[in-house]
C-alpha cells in the first residue's frame, strides 16, 4: 500500500507547502448583548525545505491580507491580533 504523506527526503527538492484558513464567527461579549466582536478570517502559509537530513529552513506567513482581526475575547475587552507577520526558522534534529 503506498502512503499518502512522501517522507520529507522523498518529496522533490524537498519542499513543503502548507497553509491555513482560521474563520471566527462573531460574538457578544456580555450577556445583554452590547458589546459585540465582528466575525473575521485569517490566511496563512507555510514554506519550507530541508536542506539535509538534520538542517530545515522554513518561512511562516501569518495573516496574509493584514486583516484587523481579534484574539481572546473576555467578557469586557478583545486583544486585536498581529497584523502581517513573517518568521523564518532554521532548525536542526538529532
Amino acid at each position: 500500500m503506498e502512503h499518502l504523506f512522501l517522507r520529507p527526503h522523498d518529496r522533490p527538492y524537498n519542499l513543503t507547502f502548507g497553509g491555513n484558513i482560521t474563520w471566527r464567527e462573531s460574538i457578544w461579549l456580555d450577556a445583554t448583548n452590547t458589546t459585540h466582536v465582528p466575525a473575521n478570517v485569517e490566511f496563512d502559509a507555510v514554506i519550507s525545505h530541508n536542506i539535509t537530513k538534520r538542517w530545515k529552513i522554513a518561512l511562516n506567513n501569518d495573516n496574509l491580507d493584514n486583516r484587523l482581526n481579534y484574539d481572546n475575547p473576555f467578557s469586557n475587552r478583545i486583544t486585536p491580533s498581529i497584523g502581517r507577520s513573517c518568521l523564518f526558522n532554521l532548525s536542526a534534529t538529532d
